[in-house]
């Protein structure tokens, strides 16, 4: 089965590493240019709290911020082989939690990962062993699984 097939199977709601879910109102964002990635950060450049929002243009999707300090940049500066480049810097410039961190990478970069996602939780309680250690290690196969058995089905 081709790759397009197998997609269409599959009832993706998200086109894959170019739309995303919302953490702030868990609505999607249509395209990279329609978000923002943001993160919370201090003096220490200890940076933490990593998500994915609409663009302010789009929809007013900021959470309050009061403690920290809110740091962020155009969802498409992240995005392609570029974006990823400039990711992986992150990890030289701040203090992080790396599980944390790595999670972003695997949503804007991993095919099928955010949508997947959605239903890890689910997929653990129903006894699915795809990611025993829970540090975000799923095949491509085993996010397909994720989202065949547990996805919006069309009948």
């Amino acid at each position: 089965m081709d790759q397009e097939t197998e997609d269409a199977f599959l009832n993706l709601q998200l086109k894959k590493k170019e739309q995303w879910y919302c953490d702030f109102c868990g609505e999607i964002i249509e395209s990279d240019k329609e978000g923002m990635f943001q993160w919370d950060s201090d003096l220490d450049l200890k940076a933490i709290n990593f998500r994915i929002v609409h663009h302010k243009t789009v929809k007013q999707c900021h959470p309050k911020n009061n403690e920290r300090h809110l740091s962020d940049g155009h969802l498409h500066w992240y995005t392609g082989s570029e974006g990823l480049s400039d990711l992986l810097t992150f990890k030289h410039k701040y203090k992080l939690d790396l599980l944390e961190f790595d999670e972003i990478i695997r949503r804007l970069h991993v095919d099928y990962y955010e949508e997947a996602r959605k239903y890890f939780a689910i997929s653990r309680n129903n006894g699915d062993e795809h990611d025993v250690y829970e540090i975000g290690d799923y095949s491509q196969a085993a996010l397909k699984s994720i989202i065949r058995k547990y996805g919006k089905k069309v009948w």
